[in-house]
């Protein structure tokens, strides 16, 4: 039996074709296909994580504009946000007077999809609606509820919570008597580009947003951006990174955590009277 003519120009070519590659040439491709993953798995975890952000101001620009067509209605006033223990069954204004409604004081965190001024606004879906108040970024178990404590409500399904000054303006209504807590007038916020309406909380217990600098639970977020901290122990606040914050006039804002400890003219006062 005949045994197969090697080309003698290249030693893998014999008279039946090419015969493979060597051991070192395999390892010298392995390793360029390494050091392409280790260049391209960075870009596309940034890449991912800029979408989500992009998602994340998307989510507080269709809030902002919900709340304004509820203005329309309302004498221009605004939805507030609500507390913790503000329920549907606690008041039944509540569900025409805040944003949402909260599931109480035992659950912490959790926004009753069913009940809430705004709803109606944004559609009858339950699953749009709890994607439009929870950032994609957000992580329920690694940014804790702080309420009473530190807690770890797995279900927590928000992100977002709004100014509390615009409650400050409680009103009785003429026709009823009662007293109402829908939230001010838009156009009664003074510098309302520098105002932050709706803001994206480290993890809020609540949609009510009260002084994150002398407060012990409503923390602005660092979860975009370069963000170094890890789950933030009780108490703590997060300096580090980025939150995105929607504006009383409609524009959505990256701002780091530390620049609004250092500068309470984000939030307050609104209007001349406060």
């Amino acid at each position: 039996m005949n045994s197969p003519v090697r080309n003698p120009r290249n030693p893998r070519v014999r008279s039946g074709g090419l015969t493979g590659f060597t051991l070192i040439e395999l390892l010298v491709v392995v390793g360029i296909i390494a050091v392409l993953m280790s260049i391209l798995i960075p870009a596309l975890g940034r890449a991912r994580e800029q979408a989500k952000d992009v998602q994340c101001k998307n989510n507080e620009s269709q809030l902002y504009k919900a709340c304004l067509i509820f203005s329309v209605g309302n004498n221009d006033r605004l939805p507030r946000g609500a507390k913790v223990w503000e329920t549907a069954a606690s008041d039944n204004q509540i569900e025409f007077t805040t944003a949402w409604a909260m599931l109480g004081d035992a659950k912490p965190g959790q926004a009753d999809l069913d009940h809430g001024a705004i709803w109606p606004i944004i559609g009858n879906s339950r699953q749009l609606r709890q994607a439009l108040i929870m950032c994609p970024s957000d992580q329920t178990g690694q940014d804790q509820v702080r309420y009473n404590g530190l807690q770890y409500v797995p279900q927590r399904n928000m992100s977002y919570s709004f100014n509390s000054h615009i409650t400050d303006d409680d009103y009785t209504d003429p026709a009823s008597g009662k007293v109402l807590l829908r939230g001010i007038r838009i156009g009664r916020v003074k510098r309302a580009a520098q105002k932050i309406m709706i803001w994206e909380e480290l993890a809020p217990n609540d949609a009510w947003c009260s002084n994150p600098i002398t407060g012990s639970d409503d923390f602005p977020s660092g979860r975009h951006g370069r963000r170094k901290t890890g789950t933030i122990a009780n108490g703590t606040r997060e300096t580090s990174g980025q939150a995105n914050h929607c504006f009383f006039d409609g524009h959505v804002e990256p701002i780091n955590p530390q620049e609004i400890y250092n500068n309470r003219s984000y939030y307050e006062p609104l209007t001349e009277s406060e």
